[in-house]
């Protein structure tokens, strides 16, 4: 992290095998992509990818809506239907967007709640 010492931010990673940086970066994050090695020498590594990206797709799995905009922090189902409702549907389109109009698109979403969802989603 370029934040080290002072970054707070983490991402969760499988307990078992090594962490392998390959030559993979991710476009969207600049980040390195990762792969998990194991010591059994009949299991095959993990290709993990982007951490950010990956566990981004975990969340959106893992969500019952399957948005990904619910992967970012403090936007629940509810909130996330009232940015689709007005043509927000993901994460990019989340960051890309004007944060005074969705503030005043979105009931019951202030202005600072959106600065902080554009600054999570990243």
């Amino acid at each position: 992290c370029v934040r080290y010492p002072d970054c707070e931010y983490s991402l969760p990673l499988p307990r078992q095998g090594a962490i392998s940086v390959t030559d993979g970066q991710c476009s969207e994050h600049d980040l390195p992509e990762l792969q998990i090695v194991y010591e059994e020498a009949d299991r095959e590594p993990w290709e993990l990818g982007c951490p950010i990206c990956n566990y981004r797709e975990y969340q959106a799995e893992q969500a019952d809506s399957g948005s990904d905009l619910e992967t970012v922090d403090g936007i629940g189902e509810k909130n996330a239907e009232k940015l689709k409702d007005i043509g927000v549907d993901s994460v990019t389109a989340l960051k890309a967007a004007e944060p005074d109009r969705l503030a005043s698109e979105v009931d019951g979403v202030g202005l600072k709640t959106i600065q902080k969802w554009q600054a999570s989603a990243n």
